[in-house]
């Protein structure tokens, strides 16, 4: 049997890891939506949404046409179109993104492509052409 003073510190350890399991909780729930909302502004969709428009080289591209297979994509480009990376990049679930790209040089500053293809099945690739010209 807990004597009196055993018993007040028994209970109010009890309440400390109560109290920082809903600390925890709400640090989690703050820190998933935050990157909710950062994700949707960069990306213009929600985590494991598919996108409407894709942000890469700093400029955004909006979906243009319907998909294409690779056949037809490779038909319609003069230049080599190549494998730039995951979109989006910062998740699991991200497709591949091919641009057309003589050179390989992309960033803000830099030259950018006007068309990029995101394999959105087997051989299912969507063409999106980049906003406000180059």
């Amino acid at each position: 049997m807990m004597t009196g003073m055993r018993a007040i510190v028994a209970v109010r350890g009890g309440r400390l890891w109560v109290n920082l399991a809903r600390a925890a909780v709400v640090v989690v729930v703050v820190v998933a939506g935050g990157f909710t909302v950062w994700y949707r502004a960069t990306y213009h969709a929600l985590p494991g949404q598919q996108v409407p428009s894709v942000h890469w080289c700093g400029r955004d591209y909006q979906t243009s046409g319907p998909s294409q297979t690779w056949r037809q994509v490779t038909a319609l480009e003069r230049s080599p179109i190549r494998a730039v990376g995951q979109y989006p990049p910062l998740s699991w679930w991200g497709q591949e993104l091919f641009a057309v790209s003589p050179r390989m040089v992309h960033g803000p500053g830099g030259a950018c492509t006007t068309v990029v293809y995101l394999r959105t099945g087997q051989d299912n690739y969507q063409s999106y052409t980049l906003e406000g010209g180059p």
